[in-house]
């Protein structure tokens, strides 16, 4: 069976998570937030032997201490040599998929699993070099209004939340480098303006891109990444 391993990034309060939501219960498609995010606890480098064991360990043991998730390790290795027979070492993209194809894609009718994952963007070209039949979906938010949240629902003291500006700086950087190489096939961007504009059209876009079955939205069992039912990130606001 072909897998379809998709990244979903973009800086933060850029409605990522609702964007996320709204493509849930796709057809043939697992979706989560935050669970593996192996480029966080993987360096950018090649591992075999003690050092492919330690790496999927050291992922292994997050997921339990974070989500309570328990990952099968030599399912991990088993995928890993199915997946890429030629190969006597594994990038981390190429460890994160099988990862993550342990978890979600051990349904015969799951082929595709999206992880959303914030400021990961400039990991992109190297999932999609690693992963043939990868694909990306880029979510941002007018900076302005980006930079707000921060300012207004982080406990970062002033002045960090200007730093969303040179998130978006490097974040449109990439995107536009992207666009213009042999992956833009493979890409997909959409504004959270548009989407709330819009959901549905958003939700019929992306299947297309995943190139799954449309569908109508249904909120009912959305879950944020603990598991609980999804607020959209409803921080009491301050007085």
């Amino acid at each position: 069976m072909k897998k379809y391993p998709v990244l979903m990034t973009g800086p933060y309060r850029s409605g990522s998570q609702f964007a996320l939501q709204l493509i849930s219960a796709t057809k043939g498609t697992s979706t989560t937030m935050y669970n593996v995010n192996a480029f966080r606890y993987l360096a950018n480098d090649e591992y075999n032997g003690n050092d492919l064991l330690k790496s999927i360990n050291k992922i292994a043991t997050n997921l339990q201490n974070s989500s309570n998730i328990k990952l099968n390790q030599n399912s991990v290795i088993r995928i890993l040599k199915e997946d890429f027979p030629l190969d006597s070492s594994y990038s981390r993209s190429k460890i994160y998929h099988a990862i993550m194809s342990s978890l979600y894609l051990n349904n015969n009718s799951i082929d595709t699993w999206v992880e959303k994952t914030q400021l990961n963007w400039t990991k992109t070209s190297e999932f999609l070099e690693q992963l043939p039949n990868s694909r990306a979906i880029f979510i941002y938010r007018d900076p302005r209004a980006a930079m707000a949240g921060v300012k207004k629902f982080t406990n970062a003291p002033p002045p960090a939340y200007l730093g969303t500006i040179f998130n978006y700086l490097s974040f449109f950087q990439t995107l536009t480098a992207l666009l213009n190489s042999k992956y833009k096939e493979r890409i997909i961007f959409y504004s959270y303006e548009k989407i709330i504009d819009n959901p549905q059209e958003y939700r019929n876009i992306i299947q297309d891109f995943l190139e799954k079955p449309r569908s109508l939205i249904n909120n009912m069992d959305w879950k944020d990444s603990d598991g609980n039912p999804w607020c959209g990130g409803c921080s009491p606001v301050p007085p």
